[in-house]
């Protein structure tokens, strides 16, 4: 069996779990622990907001949790994967068919139109869904602005591109920060 598997899991098992999981920085001479020992699971339905003050850890442990970032020591899974245990290769796969990431500063490309943006995440994976696309413009308002750029769109419409985006490819698992 490959370590990178759990046995017991299937599709009844926690969407995500972070176990025993620590990440540090390197700030000069410093040694910054920004998550020491963090152990959660997310089970599918169940949404999970992760509080604190600034500088607490939470983007760093959203991080882990999407395969943004590696941790230093515990295991991180997403469904029945190990991340920890898995290449890059394979994350990025994991990360582009099972999770939605809407990052606190949208990561929106430029040049791309609203409906290329969104529809991003499945060109990557080689594939189209026009259907899906406009429904989630649809959804999240934005129809009528799928032809712009993010550039000529306030804020609270770069976020909804952000989020149609994340939820275009039907993850499992949504990873967002800092919403409002």
């Amino acid at each position: 069996m490959h370590p990178s598997i759990h046995p017991e899991e299937g599709k009844n098992g926690p969407v995500a779990r972070l176990i025993n999981v620590t990440k540090q920085y390197q700030r000069g001479d410093e040694v910054v622990v920004a998550v020491r020992e963090l152990s959660f699971s997310i089970n599918p339905g169940e949404i999970l907001a992760v509080v604190g003050p600034s500088g607490c850890g939470k983007s760093t442990a959203l991080g882990l949790l999407a395969g943004v970032d590696r941790p230093d020591r515990g295991e991180v899974w997403v469904g029945n994967t190990n991340l920890t245990r898995v290449d890059e290769r394979d994350v990025v796969q994991l990360r582009r068919r099972k999770v939605g990431v809407i990052f606190q500063a949208f990561h929106l490309i430029e040049h791309l139109t609203v409906r290329e943006n969104v529809s991003l995440p499945l060109a990557l994976d080689g594939r189209r869904d026009p259907q899906r696309v406009g429904d989630l413009l649809a959804r999240v308002g934005l129809s009528h602005r799928a032809n712009h750029f993010p550039s000529e769109l306030s804020g609270g419409e770069q976020q909804r591109t952000a989020v149609a985006r994340a939820l275009v490819h039907r993850p499992t698992l949504v990873v967002a920060d800092e919403i409002s």
